[in-house]
């Protein structure tokens, strides 16, 4: 019997820390995506038995809100759940949560699985398994938030994929794309920010050789950045909400 809901222990390592000492977005963003792949693997659909099949999976789009961020040296248990699927996706929440089991920050996201040659995704009735029907409840009515386009922009700088960026996929990492973004602010004014959620898009995949031009923008409550490649193709869209002082 596989458990509907899975859950790890984790006590926060310096290396998963901000100058603030407090979790990073991208050390959260990888949290997430651990959980994820180690409740596959219970349910007999992990790394291994995908690659099998000559299929992976991928991540299109997540959403999270910090509530309060962990602290180093703190322990927190990451739950994750998956939800009802369609036709290609996979929806999936998480929560992180104290050792009162108070929630500090909860997310939701969507998955496919593609198949490794092709990179398109394959439909759930054609695969050689059967998930899990395991529904629990919404972290988020709706489910995602849209991202309009931001006219004005504030910088725009080009990027080229390092191989630390990298993942076993051969795309940038999903958690590196936290940091990326990131860089982009000075440290002075990233210090003084105030994050309250994340959205982010994984619209197409950024390789080793692809160059990126990432356009930053500001908005009322947040911070937002696009990522493209070959001058107009969309590999990102990203959107920091920041709470009101």
């Amino acid at each position: 019997m596989i458990d509907s809901i899975f859950s790890k222990q984790y006590r926060i390592g310096i290396a998963m820390v901000d100058t603030k000492k407090q979790l990073s977005l991208s050390a959260i963003e990888t949290l997430f995506m651990e959980c994820a792949s180690l409740h596959c693997e219970k349910m007999g659909l992990g790394i291994i038995e995908t690659e099998k099949q000559k299929l992976t999976w991928v991540i299109t789009k997540m959403r999270i809100e910090i509530i309060q961020r962990p602290m180093v040296w703190q322990t927190i248990n990451v739950r994750t759940w998956p939800l009802e699927q369609s036709k290609i996706a996979f929806d999936r929440d998480f929560e992180i949560v104290d050792q009162n089991d108070k929630v500090l920050v909860k997310a939701t996201s969507r998955w496919c699985l593609i198949d490794i040659n092709s990179r398109k995704p394959v439909l759930q009735e054609s695969l050689n398994f059967v998930y899990p029907q395991f529904i629990g409840k919404r972290n988020f009515t709706p489910q995602f938030l849209t991202i309009k386009n931001i006219k004005t922009k504030v910088k725009t700088i080009r990027y080229s994929p390092r191989y630390s960026d990298l993942d076993f996929n051969g795309h940038i990492n999903n958690a590196k794309y936290f940091d990326i973004v990131l860089d982009i602010i000075k440290k002075d004014q990233y210090e003084k920010l105030d994050i309250g959620g994340v959205q982010v898009n994984f619209i197409s995949e950024a390789k080793y050789d692809d160059k990126l031009l990432i356009e930053f923008s500001k908005f009322n409550n947040g911070l937002s950045f696009t990522g493209k490649k070959n001058t107009d193709e969309l590999v990102f869209e990203f959107n920091l909400y920041l709470n009101k002082n």
